[in-house]
């Protein structure tokens, strides 16, 4: 049933950034990609999903060592007119990884640009994973076993899941037992009665 997509969901984590203007300096961020020739304190991360804009593209893969908005910060070298810029990039959390799922560009009420990009991960059920019922009936993955290891009837129909039955006088869950005997009455009956 896991493999078929029994329990998958998508989680989405929004990361946001923003042109901010240094007020003692008044130097002001921009979004781009950083150039590694003008660009001092590059992070040690991949900075090749960016277009030229600073922004990862729609439906790419990301991972934690990617960089998913480019942003830069101008400074005077002391002694010259020469300008180079330090990065204020931004990262996935650790351990994250996902496809780009929705990008949006704004500007604020002071009138800089706004960039809030969503992530999309898939999460497949694994040993340890807690779920609820509708019912409040708490409990956690302890095992997942092949299709051809379940029971079966003489129909040879195998269940998705299978609940302890003990677990339900103790925690008086009684509308999760009703629901599963409503349930097996429907699909044998072929309606509610």
């Amino acid at each position: 049933a896991i493999d078929r997509g029994f329990f998958r969901v998508h989680k989405t984590n929004v990361y946001k950034a923003e042109e901010n203007k240094v007020q003692s300096s008044g130097k002001e961020e921009k979004f781009c990609k950083p150039d590694p020739k003008y660009t001092k304190s590059m992070k040690p991360y991949n900075y090749d999903k960016l277009d030229d804009n600073g922004f990862v593209r729609l439906n790419q893969y990301v991972s934690n060592n990617d960089i998913i908005i480019g942003k830069v910060l101008p400074e005077r070298v002391k002694n010259s007119n020469q300008i180079i810029y330090r990065d204020c990039s931004t990262t996935l959390k650790n351990n994250e990884s996902g496809f780009i799922d929705k990008i949006v560009k704004d500007k604020n009420q002071d009138g800089y640009n706004v960039c809030k990009v969503k992530v999309r991960t898939e999460r497949i059920p694994k040993i340890g994973d807690k779920f609820c019922s509708r019912c409040g009936q708490k409990g956690t993955i302890g095992m997942t076993l092949k299709e051809e290891d379940f029971p079966y009837n003489k129909d040879g129909i195998r269940p998705d899941a299978i609940m302890n039955p003990h677990a339900i006088p103790s925690r008086m869950t009684i509308g999760q037992l009703l629901e599963c005997v409503l349930g097996k009455a429907a699909s044998m009956v072929g309606g509610v009665a």
